[in-house]
């Protein structure tokens, strides 16, 4: 497979960073790409079924259903303006249960990915911060 085919495989999955925050969150289930973390703190990406597995990859679509199913966080990414991908730019939201605005509309980010790599960053936020509120 190509470098280029393969750079455009790994944006479906999120970030180690992200995948070890969600880990965290109690994230477990089976993914198509996975971290493998060697001996001297190297950290590689592998998107099959070969290898040892020290942590799952999930795509952004396992990560956006698990904050929905699991945290009753539904996040998007909302159009703002532009006419061509260098000057198009989108905002983040979440909406908690009962409908209830959560986190921020205020930023704008480009590209898409970017706006879409925030959106899981502020829905692991507001996740980890419930889960702070719920501890005695």
């Amino acid at each position: 497979m190509s470098n280029e085919k393969q750079s455009s495989i790994d944006k479906e999955f999120v970030p180690y960073a992200e995948a070890l925050a969600l880990k965290e969150l109690g994230f477990d289930e089976l993914c198509l790409g996975y971290y493998t973390i060697y001996s001297d703190g190297e950290v590689k990406f592998f998107t099959s079924d070969k290898g040892f597995r020290n942590l799952e990859a999930p795509t952004f679509s396992q990560c956006f259903r698990f904050f929905r199913e699991k945290h009753n966080l539904i996040g998007g990414v909302q159009y703002i303006g532009g006419l061509k991908p260098e000057t198009t730019w989108w905002d983040i939201y979440v909406i908690g249960h009962f409908n209830t605005d959560i986190g921020e509309m205020s930023m704008e980010y480009q590209p898409f990915e970017e706006a879409e790599l925030e959106l899981l960053k502020k829905l692991i936020e507001i996740a980890n911060e419930q889960q702070i509120r719920k501890i005695p």
